[in-house]
């Protein structure tokens, strides 16, 4: 009899327990977009971005300082992990154009925010106040669509890319010189290749790569200091629009719900998700969260994903969040994690950020 009730005791205390671990699970999620809910994301009141910009396209950050950039060409800073935000004034960007910078990306790597654009145009700074522009002249004149920062055998190193294959680097400043390989796997840059539109830094088995992902399922990798990408078509004749790196795999992902990932690119093996939420559903944008172990998407009709690894995915729709005070954009064109939080960024200058 003594050892039944015990047994039925301790059920009892592991039921507790367990029923303890759940409501905490809930309460935690409630505030946090894997189940996303009105109270878990606000919306930045007086943003600096004015209506009349038509998208937010980069958040970045470096522990303390935030920075968003837009395709009207604004800068703005946040040094209160997302809350309130200033614009950069325009004598604080040295050598300005003086019809400015549409901006595409921004990124931060070993002591610089990048910010890139349109026309080979960029701008760097080191406190995400003070800014030098310049041209990225392998670039010039063609659109820069995406940046990225990491390091290749212990250098820091900075990748751009964009329109026509272009694919550039510089190591240790954004300051440059940057270099430019004459082919990729994007094609002849004097053939006009296939676009590139994302690019993602991470290591894999110890080691620093950069992939780029774009038009017609082409990948390639940047994998030393040659200035040589590598690379082929990862199974698909679609688009890949992003690419993140996290739990030791990168996820590319693009148009008509496609999502492949990847534990070891230089291989060239990608493994197909088909994920029954996304469905169809065009990929548009992805990062990942250390915080919360979390790969984060967005698609074009403005779902929202959450995945640990990328084979399966929890959505929510955000357009239909209009409740409680919360307003999301219109449309969605930029995600990004920094200071425990969550940043969508999109139509109208519209800032959106979790608990």
């Amino acid at each position: 009899m003594r050892n039944n009730a015990e047994l039925v005791l301790r059920r009892i205390t592991l039921f507790a327990a367990a029923a303890f671990l759940l409501t905490l699970t809930a309460c935690y999620f409630h505030n946090t977009p894997f189940f996303p809910s009105t109270e878990g994301f606000h919306t930045v009141k007086d943003s600096p971005f004015e209506s009349g910009e038509r998208s937010i396209n980069g958040i970045a950050g470096n522990g303390e300082v935030l920075v968003a950039v837009s395709n009207g060409g604004t800068v703005a800073w946040s040094a209160d992990t997302g809350l309130t935000w200033n614009a950069v004034a325009a004598e604080n960007i040295k050598d300005n154009f003086n019809d400015g910078i549409r901006f595409n990306a921004v990124t931060w790597g070993s002591g610089y925010f990048l910010a890139v654009g349109a026309e080979g145009r960029a701008a760097y700074s080191s406190d995400g106040i003070n800014w030098q522009a310049g041209v990225i002249g392998p670039m010039s004149p063609k659109n820069i669509l995406c940046v990225a920062a990491g390091s290749i055998g212990g250098r820091t190193v900075f990748a751009a890319a964009g329109q026509d294959g272009r694919l550039a680097h510089a190591t240790d400043s954004p300051a440059g010189p940057w270099y430019m390989a004459d082919q990729t796997p994007f094609g002849f840059v004097q053939d006009f290749g296939d676009d590139v539109l994302a690019l993602a830094w991470g290591e894999i088995k110890g080691n620093g790569i950069f992939v780029a992902a774009g038009t017609n399922g082409r990948i390639a990798i940047l994998k030393d200091l040659s200035g040589k990408w590598y690379g082929a078509r990862a199974g698909t004749g679609q688009t890949f629009r992003t690419v993140a790196f996290g739990n030791e795999r990168f996820i590319a992902a693009g148009d008509n719900g496609l999502i492949k990932y990847s534990l070891d690119p230089l291989s060239y093996t990608w493994t197909t998700v088909k994920d029954e939420i996304l469905e169809l559903r065009s990929v548009m944008g992805m990062t990942f969260d250390p915080a919360i172990n979390q790969f984060i998407l967005y698609t074009a009709d403005s779902v929202v994903g959450f995945s640990e690894f990328g084979d399966s995915w929890r959505a929510s729709n955000f357009k239909t969040w209009h409740v409680g005070g919360f307003t999301a954009p219109e449309s969605i064109s930029s995600v990004a994690c920094s200071a425990s939080r969550i940043f969508l960024g999109g139509s109208r200058g519209t800032i959106v950020y979790s608990n």
